[in-house]
């Protein structure tokens, strides 16, 4: 036993000695290097001027100080290495001492070293890097002014651009973001008005005052920006962003797009159209910029799908047609024309022309888009009667990963659940359950599953697992709550949950509904219709429609409520909620 100690020590002390020897030798070579360079007159890069011979002395303090750190003692380390790149005006020193104390959590030693290092080298754009890193992760707003102009003065003319416009991407962690952009505001100052720098400079600072939520000051960046440049299209892309928050900016933008506008400009504005609902102005923009000879294809791939929201069939089959006459050739299109080419076949089959759907959907070639196509196919089959064929065509899809499975299990759980086949989404889901036991979506498609075969406690079980585990995971606040009231039970508790909801996802129309319909249940009747009317606005869904009806109904609004539910039949004649609220209340649209 004894002497088995004495050997393991022993080799633990050679262990130890050649550890430190290989740590001499490249600390010694690294230093001979930089002694080698001096004396030819090789200065490293932004090394303070010196006329005076180095000695050896810096060396053993590097020594010394990586012993120090190795033994677990960084403060020394670090003090012993700053000293040493104090004195060699080493830059990779100093980024040692830096790396050091930061690794030791000793943020006001690595911003010391940092400091002496761009006071050391005042050029030098990788110390006033470092500095401002420091800063940000300190939250030294105010200090960083200095460090933020610096890096745009610093920064070669041909990469200024770039790096005025990645500030505000560095000042996006910022706990306060209104300062944050005062801050970057005072810092680009000197560029404001300058004829080459001006618009990038207030695009920089607009992006950093939406960041912190001031949509009018991003707008106003913007607008000034874009009377220094009106060609430039920085200011013009910042707008966008602004105008999903901002119908200032919205209008704003409706002046100064044109059809000559750059291309991808152009198609991003109409896909904000849209995204707003104002589907015959992105019509008319999609239009006029597929005239244009330097346009490309994608024009008519986003012209295809709006027409098909617009219910325009044939136009929307006009253009996905042309897109992929237009794409033939490019390579680089190949998801974009399974897009179209499964475009082209759910319209075939909404008008009954299986064949030809199932000619559109042989052509897909792209293997992420294969589950979905055979979904379509599938479909086509379940229409003619033949289900349990069309889920034979799902479930038999070959998987090799995990991942892949779990796609092929949801795209089967999305075909039973389109046919109401509830019992076997339940059951399907259950098998599965403990396989993918780490996924939310699992979980939450077996919630709704359990709910429609009526295990209402399994389904609430499930919900609040959910919660417990994901509490980001905003569709199970909203499932549970809209449960609650829909059954007209625990209605505070229903409340509480869809406000959570609402909190997280503020634009879901779905999430607005079932605030709105625990309100009605709550005998807030005025309030229900103010949030549903809103709601329908957005999406005009034959849920949100049969709810919507159901208050004005209730009101004595009764040809207003007529009206709604027609356009919510019109969306969706089959709808659960919509034909059983009809049956219920005795109403014919």
């Amino acid at each position: 036993m004894g002497a088995s100690k004495a050997h393991e020590g022993s080799k633990q002390v050679k262990d130890y000695d050649r550890m430190t020897m290989t740590l001499f030798q490249r600390m010694w070579c690294g230093a001979l290097s930089l002694s080698l360079g001096l004396a030819w007159g090789q200065t490293p890069p932004d090394a303070p001027a010196t006329s005076s011979a180095l000695t050896g002395e810096w060396l053993l303090e590097i020594l010394l100080g990586e012993l120090q750190v190795l033994q677990g003692d960084p403060g020394a380390g670090y003090s012993l290495l700053l000293d040493a790149a104090l004195k060699s005006g080493d830059e990779g020193l100093y980024e040692r001492a830096i790396d050091v104390a930061l690794r030791a959590r000793a943020g006001e030693a690595a911003l010391r070293a940092a400091s002496a290092w761009r006071q050391a080298a005042p050029k030098s754009a990788s110390a006033n890097r470092r500095v401002l890193q420091i800063q940000l992760a300190l939250q030294r707003l105010k200090e960083a002014q200095v460090s933020l102009r610096l890096s745009v003065q610093l920064a070669p003319e041909q990469e200024r651009a770039a790096v005025m416009l990645a500030l505000p991407s560095l000042l996006s962690r910022a706990s306060d973001k209104a300062l944050a952009a005062q801050v970057l505001a005072d810092a680009l100052a000197p560029w404001g008005d300058d004829p080459a720098w001006g618009h990038l400079s207030w695009t920089a600072i607009g992006q950093a005052r939406l960041q912190a939520g001031d949509a009018a000051g991003a707008l106003q960046a913007v607008q000034r920006a874009h009377r220094l440049s009106p060609s430039q299209p920085e200011p013009i892309w910042l707008a966008l962003d602004v105008a999903h928050t901002s119908p200032e900016a919205l209008g704003w933008l409706e002046g100064v797009m044109s059809p000559k506008s750059e291309p991808t400009l152009v198609l991003n504005w109409s896909k904000l159209l849209i995204q707003k609902g104002r589907l015959a102005q992105a019509e008319q923009v999609l239009l006029a910029h597929t005239q244009r000879p330097d346009a490309g294809p994608r024009p008519w791939l986003v012209l295809g799908a709006l027409r098909q929201e617009m219910k325009n069939t044939a136009g929307a089959q006009e253009a996905w047609q042309r897109f992929l006459k237009e794409a033939a050739s490019d390579p680089k299109l190949t998801r974009e024309r399974d897009q179209a080419l499964m475009g082209l076949a759910q319209a075939s089959l909404d008008a009954q022309l299986d064949a030809q759907a199932q000619l559109w959907l042989s052509q897909v070639s792209d293997p992420d888009n294969v589950l979905q196509a055979r979904l379509m196919r599938a479909t086509a089959l379940a229409r003619k009667g033949q289900l349990e064929q069309g889920r034979q065509l799902i479930s038999t899809l070959p998987v090799q990963t995990q991942k892949q499975e779990l796609a092929r299990t949801m795209t089967e759980v999305q075909y039973l659940r389109q046919f109401k086949q509830w019992q076997a989404v339940y059951d399907l889901l259950s098998r599965f359950a403990r396989q993918f036991e780490d996924e939310d979506e699992v979980s939450y498609e077996l919630a709704l599953a359990a709910e429609k075969v009526g295990k209402l406690d399994e389904m609430e079980t499930l919900l609040k697992g959910i919660i417990e585990d994901n509490p980001k995971f905003h569709q199970a606040y909203n499932a549970l709550g809209y449960s609650l009231a829909d059954r007209n039970i625990r209605l505070d508790e229903a409340k509480k949950l869809i406000l959570q909801a609402v909190g997280m996802a503020p634009d879901d129309p779905f999430i607005a509904d079932s605030l709105g319909w625990v309100e009605f249940r709550l005998g807030r009747k005025p309030e229900a219709l103010k949030i549903l009317q809103s709601a329908f606005q957005a999406r005009a869904d034959a849920e949100i429609a049969a709810h919507l009806g159901e208050v004005l109904w209730s009101m004595d609004q009764k040809e207003q409520a007529l009206d709604v539910w027609r356009r919510g039949l019109r969306q969706d004649a089959d709808n659960e909620t919509l034909v059983e609220t009809l049956r219920r209340l005795g109403a014919q649209p």
